[in-house]
């Protein structure tokens, strides 16, 4: 049974990860010659008993021509890296681990899995609600994007604006054919007035959007607005209560208080 049905193509080959009776193996198929080879990685006892612990094994190959075998534990602390040798007819494994971004208090039972690899860079998916990239020689961990965020254009279009948390990147959504699709592009944002440079990985959070402009948030420290039509940054100089700050609790700053207190009274008149 084909445990990922993508082939691993390397050295004119192709290279696919099965499960069968007697255990977990690579194929190997020449496109040359047509040559099929395979190589055992595990009996079928430790792989049932491994099914417990560890996610999927996904099959890829690194940038020294060897292919590489990544299986994630589920909890998503360790990752076993098993690199092809001798030609590809035994693997030799290491493991690397994983440091996660922060920890999970809200959630139970989390289920760390694999979507795939390129360059050293592997995707990694919690729970169906958060996706992270991994760095799989420094073990490095961060979350791909913030949670989207649901507007409007000036064109009267719902717009959904997801964010990249390095706040290099933001996706545009825009609707089409009445709400029923959505077009997508992607939007390079000027860097930051400035570099950070104290090692942290910093977190951008979108707080919200108006008229083309869109509140930003740096690890519960800084506040920047975003003009995503010329793409540029600035920081919000002394902008109070910057900790803690959330969508939520920026929905009463749009409200146009002077015209609704004079609502009210009209009301009460």
């Amino acid at each position: 049974m084909l445990r990922q049905h993508n082939a691993a193509v390397l050295d004119g080959a192709a290279h696919w990860l099965l499960w069968g009776v007697s255990g977990a193996y690579t194929l190997h198929v020449s496109a040359e010659t047509g040559h099929v080879s395979s190589t055992e990685m595990m009996n079928s006892e430790i792989g049932d008993l491994r099914c417990r612990v560890y996610d999927k094994p996904h099959l890829t190959s690194n940038g020294e021509g060897k292919l590489m075998v990544l299986t994630l534990r589920r909890d998503g602390r360790q990752l076993e890296i098993s690199t092809s040798h001798d030609n590809g007819r035994s693997f030799h494994t290491s493991m690397l681990m994983l440091q996660q971004p922060y920890q999970h208090t809200d959630e139970i039972n989390l289920h760390y899995t694999c979507l795939g690899e390129k360059s050293g860079m592997m995707l990694v998916k919690v729970n169906h609600r958060r996706v992270y990239m991994a760095d799989i020689n420094t073990g490095a961990m961060w979350e791909v994007y913030d949670k989207p965020y649901l507007t409007s254009n000036g064109e009267g279009k719902l717009t959904v604006l997801t964010l990249k948390r390095d706040g290099h990147l933001l996706e545009i959504s825009t609707s089409q054919d009445n709400g029923r699709s959505f077009h997508n592009s992607m939007l390079v944002l000027k860097q930051q007035p400035y570099q950070h440079k104290d090692g942290i990985n910093h977190h951008y959070t979108c707080l919200g959007e108006k008229s083309g402009m869109m509140l930003v948030k740096v690890n519960h420290k800084r506040v920047y607005m975003d003009d995503i039509n010329t793409w540029v940054m600035w920081e919000v100089p002394y902008w109070p209560y910057s900790n803690g700050l959330s969508r939520r609790k920026i929905v009463p700053l749009e409200i146009d208080w002077s015209t609704f207190f004079a609502s009210r009274l009209v009301v009460a008149t």
